[in-house]
């Protein structure tokens, strides 16, 4: 693993891991301040701007692979493609975005909190303006400039957490999270653009001009851009049909709120751990000589990292969650949520190799691998849910994942690689089980004993540390090939 891509990955564990602490702060300070009913909408609310990054049509994606791939003459057309795009779309954004969250506002539930118009008018500018500043952070992608990009994001996450806290506790109350959502994304959307002033100097930052070039580089990306809207939009669904769902069968709201409740950590951890393959598309967009290998490691590694991920989600999380959130209604019964952490599992394993699928630009066997597996999901959660409630949703999705996305993506990157992909599949769960085990009962087992209320984090570690011990003895003692190198490197060549 070299120095480059070590601080890729190290930058995408900032900007993710600032994600992920300051949604925690967020589930910790935010009751204090606001009440039940009104924490329920606003949840909504931003669930509903979690579809307007959609609105780029996938394009944003297509063209960052275009600039890695290009030759240096053919960036500042595609650069300034992009730039006019942006704006067109930001444009949309501003009058999609609160159109989106007006609507939501006429529903019975948003009338009962009695919130003014105004208030989801603001959080829909705020979320436009969010999502202008994502198309532009993205950018630094295509300028091979992930980690510059990765500073950025995590920047802005801290700002909205300071934002939003002193807001709170200045009595602002809801409408703290439009200010911390706008106030964020102007800062992050400023850095970027200097940046890519700084990156490439000739690009025009602001623009409206629409050249034959840009007409030309439309009809050219349009195709593979619909296969990418395609994916994302399935992607998308998957990641949030099945708690929509289980509120349709469920009438239980103790049963729905645990699910939401573990949905939403356990979503911040695969944020947290993408970042691997997050790191890896780009270098094999580029076409450098080591991608295969390199995904090779990443997938291995991803599968000790997963592993030991849901070992302690299985173990250690209920506990966590009865003294972080202060109460045992935010937590799921066993069965719900053991098949909630089995599909977080299965999801991410198959990262990497999907990462390895979009940088080679193969989007049609991604569309098709996660269409298949979002039509078996909606096709069984209904009549699942009718007759075992939330457990039948999330075994019908898990059940779906697994038919769905499982195999065939390790199947498809193994075929663009010339592999074998049994012994790749093989290896990969090995890995992960092993490791969830010794996490999960170690873990269990000292929460099991008292290590309860905060010495639970202290449970939680010693799991956790525990299994990484364990992976890293299989480093060593498989990387012993490769004995006249450092440990760093022994370790990664064993992974």
């Amino acid at each position: 693993m070299n120095a480059r891509f070590t601080q890729v990955v190290l930058g995408r564990v900032f900007a993710t891991g600032s994600s992920v602490v300051s949604g925690l702060i967020l589930l910790r300070v935010f009751p204090r301040y606001v009440g039940g009913d009104e924490w329920g909408v606003v949840n909504v609310t931003l669930q509903v701007l979690t579809y307007l990054p959609l609105l780029d049509g996938g394009f944003r994606l297509v063209l960052n692979r275009e600039l890695l791939a290009a030759v240096p003459e053919r960036r500042a057309g595609i650069l300034q493609f992009g730039q006019s795009l942006a704006h067109r779309l930001t444009l949309a954004a501003l009058v999609l975005g609160p159109l989106l969250t007006l609507a939501y506002s006429l529903s019975p539930g948003a009338r009962d909190t009695a919130l003014p118009a105004a208030f989801y008018l603001a959080v829909g500018a705020a979320g436009a303006v969010t999502f202008a500043s994502s198309m532009q952070v993205l950018t630094l992608v295509g300028l091979d400039r992930q980690g510059l990009m990765s500073l950025v994001q995590g920047g802005g996450s801290v700002t909205n957490i300071v934002v939003l806290c002193v807001a709170l506790h200045g009595g602002l109350g809801v409408w703290a999270f439009p200010i911390g959502q706008a106030v964020s994304a102007i800062g992050m959307w400023s850095a970027s653009a200097w940046l890519l002033h700084a990156v490439a100097p000739g690009t025009r930052v602001f623009t409206w001009s629409w050249t034959d070039e840009c007409r030309a580089l439309w009809k050219a990306h349009a195709s593979g851009a619909w296969a990418v809207f395609r994916m994302q939009l399935f992607i998308v669904l998957l990641l949030s049909l099945d708690l929509v769902l289980a509120g349709i069968v469920t009438r239980n709201g103790s049963v729905l709120a645990a699910y939401g409740i573990v949905a939403r950590v356990l979503g911040m951890g695969r944020g947290f751990l993408t970042s691997l393959g997050e790191a890896s598309w780009p270098r094999i967009a580029r076409g450098d000589a080591d991608s295969g290998e390199l995904t090779r490691r990443v997938l291995a590694l991803n599968a000790w990292c997963y592993g030991i991920a849901s070992g302690l989600l299985a173990g250690a999380l209920p506990s966590l969650l009865v003294w972080y959130m202060e109460g045992k209604e935010w937590t799921a019964a066993p069965v719900l949520h053991g098949l909630l952490v089995a599909r977080f599992l299965v999801i991410g394993l198959t990262s990497p190799a999907s990462y390895s699928l979009i940088g080679s630009g193969d989007f049609r066997t991604m569309v098709r691998c996660v269409g298949r597996e979002l039509a078996l999901g909606t096709a069984a959660a209904l009549p699942a849910g009718w007759f075992f409630g939330a457990e039948g949703v999330a075994a019908a999705f898990l059940a779906s994942t697994v038919a769905g996305t499982l195999f065939p993506i390790f199947a498809a990157y193994a075929r663009r690689h010339a592999l074998q992909p049994a012994p790749i599949f093989a290896g990969i769960w090995l890995r992960s089980v092993a490791s969830g085990c010794v996490a999960g009962l170690v873990s269990a087992g000292l929460i099991a004993r008292g290590w309860t209320g905060p010495a639970s984090l202290g449970a939680a570690a010693t799991g956790g540390v525990t299994a990484v011990l364990l992976a890293m003895g299989f480093a060593w003692w498989h990387g012993r090939p490769h004995r006249g190198v450092g440990p760093a490197a022994r370790l990664w060549a064993g992974l």
